[in-house]
């Protein structure tokens, strides 16, 4: 389409506005889809309790296994 004809000017504006519209809608979705990310970031447990717990786990498990090789 060329925007210098006058019977396609309508489809052109057209043209833009949806272009408009799907770019805001767009920006939309991925501010909702930033904002859901960030609370599920939120309510998930920290990566330090969890590497603590696993630590904890090992050396307890070490030290039950060289109590019984020592008997």
């Amino acid at each position: 389409m060329d925007a210098n004809r006058p019977e396609a000017l309508p489809a052109v504006v057209a043209r833009r506005r949806g272009r408009a519209r799907l770019r805001s809608a767009t920006v939309a979705l991925g501010a909702v889809s930033l904002v859901a990310a960030g609370a599920v970031a939120y309510t998930l447990p920290g990566g330090t309790a969890n590497t603590a717990t696993t630590a904890g786990t090992a050396t307890g498990t070490g030290t039950v296994h060289a109590a019984a090789g020592g008997s």
